[in-house]
């Protein structure tokens, strides 16, 4: 009896082990995009999206990218800490294009503020 009652025991946690990885399974394939702009000549993106360090929300980190449409890479990624509950809305960013480089200002739901220049070459 006692066997009995320790496999169901482990069965039960087998079972809610399974729903935990197949719910962040799923949780990963849902649209996690805070932000995506492009240049005013077209050529670059920037976009940010939510990444989470634990199994479930809320998320913890974001992760900012730079793409270029004549390179099929990304240019740069850079994580920013938000600590807190999302979405994160437009008045948290700041995007500013200039003839080298663009300006991302971001700030978190934690207050923590991020500035960040990326300059690239024609």
């Amino acid at each position: 009896m006692k066997h009995k009652i320790v496999n169901i025991v482990l069965i039960c946690i087998f079972v809610i082990l399974l729903g935990i990885v197949a719910y962040k399974f799923m949780l990963g394939e849902t649209d996690r995009r805070w932000f995506s702009e492009k240049s005013p000549n077209g050529r670059f993106t920037v976009s940010a999206k939510y990444e989470s360090s634990s199994l479930f929300p809320p998320p913890t980190n974001v992760l900012v990218s730079l793409h270029d449409s004549n390179v099929p890479a990304i240019v740069c990624q850079y994580h920013i800490e938000i600590n807190g509950t999302e979405p994160l809305g437009e008045e948290d960013y700041d995007i500013e294009w200039n003839e080298d480089h663009v300006r991302i200002k971001t700030e978190g739901n934690n207050g923590k503020k991020n500035v960040v220049r990326i300059y690239w070459e024609e």
